[in-house]
């Protein structure tokens, strides 16, 4: 890591230090953002994926001597493409349940009106 990264974890790590977590905050947040944007494109989810990368900081730090800027550029990358996969598992789901009651809602119509055709 970089020489003041390493001490601004170190500070958060050991002591709790907010002020260092915040300044690591700063430093990597606009990268952390346009990568979720990137793969996302949605602003909304792209900061709300942003916060949730800073989270993993505070449980899951980097082993020492790796550097925060790729670190937190492959969280970023990790979080932002499992939200799409997410995303498309349950559009399947939505589509085959949409599928699903179009079939029903075509069979209940045909019930209702079956009985008034002369045949």
């Amino acid at each position: 890591m970089h020489e003041q990264d390493s001490d601004f974890l170190a500070r958060w790590v050991g002591s709790g230090d907010q002020q260092a977590f915040m300044e690591l905050v700063a430093r990597y947040q606009g990268m952390v953002y346009w990568v979720c944007y990137r793969i996302l494109g949605d602003v909304a989810r792209a900061e709300d994926l942003m916060q949730e990368c800073f989270m993993k900081l505070t449980g899951h730090q980097p082993k020492e001597g790796v550097l925060l800027g790729p670190w937190f550029h492959t969280v970023a990358t990790n979080a932002a493409l499992s939200q799409l996969r997410s995303d498309g598992r349950r559009l399947k789901r939505e589509q085959a349940y949409a599928r699903e009651q179009k079939l029903v809602q075509d069979a209940v119509e045909w019930d209702d009106v079956s009985d008034l055709l002369v045949v």
